[in-house]
């Protein structure tokens, strides 16, 4: 976990829980539209939910990423997308004049 001090390298203790699952869609560019699963994990200890590729503090409603670009990119609660068609998308939006 990103900054989190109670981050461990072994599963001995469970640190993070309250998981959170729901039905979502992930868009991919070779297999089309498929039905996944997101889920959400808690930690007591930092007051953080972790997300896909963000987590939000507890006392705020600020997102913080994590560092690098995501294979696959969370666009909305339901809603993911691979890496190569939002750059399908940025391309037919550069190249499309």
């Amino acid at each position: 976990m990103v900054g989190c001090p109670n981050h461990r390298d072994s599963n001995d203790v469970m640190t993070l829980t309250e998981p959170l699952t729901h039905k979502a869609t992930l868009y991919t560019l070779r297999n089309g539209v498929l039905p996944i699963y997101s889920t959400s994990l808690y930690c007591r200890g930092c007051n953080r939910r972790y997300y896909h590729n963000y987590y939000v503090h507890k006392q705020s409603s600020l997102r913080t990423y994590y560092g690098g670009v995501p294979h696959v990119v969370q666009v909305a609660q339901h809603f993911f997308m691979e890496s190569p068609l939002l750059e399908l998308f940025g391309n037919g939006m550069v190249f499309g004049w």
